[in-house]
């Protein structure tokens, strides 16, 4: 190591020391830092659309949201006759500007409306909330969906299927590996979305799922978006399929809530690894760090929005098996919790 850079090394470490030493000196430091000027300014776009979106009645989050919260209200123990009376009316407003909106499908269309019936069948009704109901029972009439909304099966109920053991639900998680050398078949378009269908099944923060899968299978479009990140040097170019994983920061209307595309998107990229290893294909994630240089870069590659940010990478593939992997040993009970009583 050079001279120089031992010293930058020493000088970084005691300023660190001053200015972690309090709040105070710790915003100072960032005001000179640019090392989360990304993520503010996408953060703000985030809560810029999102407010737009609610202004113009064309929020997806909002309904979904809203909807949701619905749902825990209509399903709890000890339920109240009257609930949700601060939300229902911007709720239905919201639903029957939906054939506006910019994201949209049959199926979200029918859980709200199914949603929303069931609602109005069960809660106490005002003077209010009987006009609310009769706006939204009008338009549904008029789009003749009001038997399909009825027909409408719900998961209100837990699933008493046959469920995995532990054995081998345990066997599944030991079996999957970070594999970074593939055979030269392509994995076919239709395991991959299957394996997302079920990653969509994880938990979301009051289920708005704040996030998307990119695909890519050429091999151009593969590389080209490795070629914008670090660690995938020397395997890179054999990589058959990668799943780009996008957040989108315009699901929130508050900056507390700004770390909920990481952790929703990340529980929903683990599943979908497990559905894949069940499909007999072997994934790797590879790192996307917090640098602006690196979005910029893969903003020329993908169509990226100035409120979303890519989570992390995922290789997909069937598995070069001439090929060792990391034995990569992982922590374990006590090197991992502690009790508390």
């Amino acid at each position: 190591m050079s001279v120089f850079k031992k010293l930058k090394k020493h000088l970084n470490f005691y300023l660190l020391v001053i200015f972690s030493s309090s709040r105070f000196l710790s915003r100072i430091y960032f005001v000179f830092s640019p090392r989360f000027e990304e993520e503010n300014f996408r953060v703000l776009k985030g809560r810029l659309k999102y407010l737009i979106n609610i202004k113009s009645k064309n929020s997806n989050s909002l309904l979904r949201r809203n909807i949701h919260r619905l749902e825990k209200g209509m399903y709890m123990k000890n339920r109240r006759k009257k609930f949700a009376t601060s939300y229902i009316k911007e709720t239905v407003e919201m639903f029957l500007n939906y054939d506006h909106f910019d994201v949209k499908s049959d199926q979200e269309y029918l859980w709200s409306s199914h949603v929303l019936s069931n609602y109005f069948d069960i809660c106490e009704l005002n003077h209010d909330l009987l006009m609310t109901k009769n706006k939204f029972v009008s338009v549904i009439k008029e789009k003749h969906t009001l038997n399909a909304t009825k027909d409408y099966i719900s998961k209100s109920k837990l699933s008493l299927s046959p469920l995995p053991t532990f054995s081998e639900f345990q066997n599944l998680c030991h079996s999957r590996a970070s594999v970074r050398w593939f055979t030269d078949q392509q994995p076919p378009i239709e395991y991959i979305r299957k394996a997302l269908n079920t990653a969509s099944t994880s938990p979301s923060a009051c289920n708005r799922q704040p996030y998307r899968f990119i695909i890519s299978r050429s091999s151009k479009f593969t590389k080209s978006i490795l070629d914008c990140t670090g660690g995938t040097a020397g395997f890179a170019h054999q990589v058959p399929a990668l799943v780009v994983v996008i957040g989108n920061l315009d699901y929130f209307e508050l900056e507390k809530d700004r770390h909920l595309i990481y952790i929703d998107s990340s529980l929903a990229a683990m599943q979908f690894m497990l559905s894949c290893k069940t499909l007999g294909l072997s994934t790797c994630t590879f790192n996307w760090p917090d640098v602006g240089r690196e979005d910029k870069k893969i903003s020329k590659v993908i169509d990226l929005k100035s409120s979303e940010r890519v989570i992390m990478l995922i290789g997909v593939g069937f598995a070069d098996d001439k090929i060792q992997i990391p034995t990569s040993q992982k922590k374990q009970n006590n090197d991992l919790f502690t009790e508390i009583q």
